[in-house]
């Protein structure tokens, strides 16, 4: 019988879907129970499993209520157990990913996020339908879970470099459908010094004029880009159930010009602001987009290479930053 440490979701789903057909409620039938000798653990899926199908949330609700901490067990066991059965059936697969979601948005499981990621990942490479978990994906607010799906960008698989773009497209230099064309890409490219000489030493020049080495080079920009931006980086409400190129995440200009981290759900400071710090602000709130993004750009910059300049120039006026950094010039992304 299926009582057993090694048994995976995928043996229950069958038995559950195979008594469903034959008239019998699994979840309900002392006897089936006992025949498979269903241990808790497996009793508690069932009842998930039977609450996703309904597509209620209150039936959900009714499961986790009365055990918020097996449920969540459960709900791991059926992912991790079930993830390489992927593709058994349409229903199977909606089950995981209601599993999927369920782990993120309730239970904040960011341990989960790699094995989402290789799902999203296979099912794209056979045509798959992934939206609801890349849904469920970005639900976690973090920017960490970019770098799961940026080290895409050196597959040698061009599916997974592919969605790896698709799913990064907010981010300047990575995306072709925001018109990255291999001659856009090159000027991007001599743009940021430190991102050639990092492809340039890491990967070879010979990329950079090699349409097929585009996922290796632009895995150095993303990074250079998360480095710089990752403390200010916020949650939109965008998705790919809404959008074609969604903005996932946004930069908070005025936090990278403050050089303070803020709230990722939010964009809110994560701390309160000094009177020089508001002061700063206001003026850094009067100008215009492009003076901010330069501005934001050098300010990051020097903050990174020297707290003590850095600390010199916020204090100087507005118009005298903005002196020094457009002939500093420092680019930024």
């Amino acid at each position: 019988m299926i009582n057993d440490n090694s048994v995976k979701f995928s043996t229950l789903y069958k038995l559950y879907s195979e008594a469903k057909s034959r008239g019998i409620s699994p979840q309900r039938n002392a006897l089936f129970t006992k025949r498979m000798h269903l241990n808790s653990l497996h009793k508690r899926a069932l009842k998930i499993l039977n609450a996703v199908r309904t597509r209620k949330s209150s039936k959900f609700e009714q499961v986790a209520s009365d055990d918020e901490y097996n449920t969540y067990l459960a709900l791991k066991w059926m992912l991790e157990t079930g993830y390489r059965d992927d593709g058994l059936s349409k229903d199977y697969d909606e089950v995981l990913d209601a599993a999927a979601a369920l782990l993120i948005k309730r239970y904040r499981d960011k341990n989960v996020l790699p094995l989402i990621a290789d799902l999203m990942f296979s099912r794209y490479r056979e045509g798959r339908y992934i939206y609801d978990l890349i849904w469920a994906y970005f639900e976690y607010d973090d920017p960490e879970s970019l770098l799961y799906i940026g080290k895409r960008l050196q597959s040698s698989n061009s599916k997974d470099v592919e969605l790896a773009c698709k799913l990064l497209c907010f981010i300047p230099g990575i995306c072709d459908n925001k018109g990255d064309s291999p001659a856009q890409f090159a000027k991007f490219v001599d743009r940021h010094d430190d991102v050639k000489r990092n492809i340039v030493d890491n990967i070879g020049d010979g990329l950079l004029n090699d349409n097929d080495g585009d996922g290796p080079a632009k895995y150095a920009i993303f990074m250079k880009w998360f480095n710089e931006n990752k403390n200010y980086l916020y949650r939109t409400m965008e998705s790919f159930h809404q959008f074609n190129s969604p903005q996932i995440y946004e930069i908070s200009l005025e936090a990278k010009y403050l050089c303070i981290p803020v709230s990722h759900k939010d964009g809110k400071f994560k701390r309160q602001l000094t009177e020089h710090e508001k002061q700063c602000l206001s003026a850094f709130m009067n100008m215009d987009d492009n003076t901010k993004v330069l501005l934001a750009n050098y300010s990051n910059f020097l903050f990174r290479q020297n707290y003590y300049e850095w600390n010199v120039w916020i204090h100087y006026p507005i118009y005298e930053q903005i002196r020094i950094a457009t002939a500093a010039r420092v680019g930024g992304i």
